[in-house]
């Protein structure tokens, strides 16, 4: 089945008429894109994310994250989603998806949006960058050797453990010492950016104030989180923020009830589309984005097909 379905991509899903001869066969369910960084330095490049805008835009509607109950009512619905609210973002997919009359959701932090900010993660992996291994290994043990693999064992300590990693590289490297790779991969777009971005084309949606992993918190500050980025998001664009993405995809159960309260939907990690016979708004599942455009197609097809 699969190497039958990849032949008809290759041959012709491209082409609207084909691509809908085969896409009306599927069942009911909405797919939902995870993407984060777009760059020459990211998975995904400018030339890619343009290669597969374009067939989105021959195939697809797309919808904003917090419409989904409209979207599961369209065949060929598609929510495009994508998170961090990097400063690349702005630069190259928004006029990507102005170009291709596409629509898409952007998860902002609203605690990082002063125009240099970056994740601590990324920070962390930046600041590692500019020690030599023989230094990361004298001050952060041996397992600092791989800086990848270091900085994502960070994310499963305490959130005040992986910041405290991340003050001690501060007193140790510059921010004057950036790459410019790290700065185009990592470096968050500032409320100016953000301001600037049609609200018709991009809807902006929560993605908590400091981006820490939630399930790490007391529920109290967790929830405080959650709800101070909504309220400072719709404070700075004056319109209402419906939709939050969880930061990591990680989470406590008990936090769904607020996210109810207060968005219209939330997405997740976990892999999977949403069935439009019936979902939970709260906790929707998503599509990894994969580079090679066969692949990508694939990805977004054949979950359809299953269904």
């Amino acid at each position: 089945m699969k190497k039958h379905l990849l032949r008809l991509i290759k041959k012709g899903a491209t082409q609207p008429l084909l691509f809908k001869l085969i896409y009306k066969r599927q069942g009911p369910v909405v797919p939902v894109v995870m993407y984060h960084g777009v760059s020459d330095y990211d998975q995904i490049t400018p030339v890619m994310l343009e290669e597969q805008f374009d067939w989105i835009s021959k195939n697809f509607t797309s919808y904003f994250a917090s419409e989904m109950e409209e979207a599961k009512l369209d065949s060929e619905a598609i929510i495009l989603t994508f998170d961090d609210g990097l400063r690349n973002n702005a630069e190259i997919v928004f006029p990507l998806l102005e170009k291709y009359g596409l629509k898409a959701t952007f998860y902002v932090v609203s605690g990082l949006l002063s125009g240099t900010d970056m994740l601590w993660n990324h920070e962390a992996t930046a600041r590692f960058s500019q020690l030599t291994e023989n230094d990361r290994k004298l001050h952060f043990g041996d397992s600092a050797s791989d800086i990848n693999a270091f900085v994502s064992s960070l994310k499963l300590r305490s959130t005040a453990e992986a910041l405290a990693v991340v003050a001690k590289l501060r007193t140790m490297t510059s921010v004057d010492k950036f790459t410019d790779e790290h700065r185009v991969k990592y470096q968050i777009m500032s409320e100016q950016e953000l301001l600037q971005i049609d609200p018709n084309i991009v809807e902006i949606g929560a993605h908590s104030h400091t981006h820490p992993i939630l399930d790490q918190l007391s529920l109290d500050e967790a929830i405080e989180e959650i709800t101070t980025s909504k309220s400072l998001l719709e404070k700075l664009l004056k319109r209402p923020v419906d939709s939050f993405c969880y930061p990591n995809g990680d989470y406590q159960p008990e936090l769904v009830s607020t996210i109810e309260k207060n968005f219209k939907t939330a997405v997740t990690t976990v892999s999977g589309v949403c069935s439009t016979s019936g979902f939970d708004r709260a906790q929707i599942p998503r599509l990894f984005v994969l580079p090679d455009i066969t692949d990508y197609k694939f990805n977004i097809i054949k979950p359809m097909r299953n269904s």
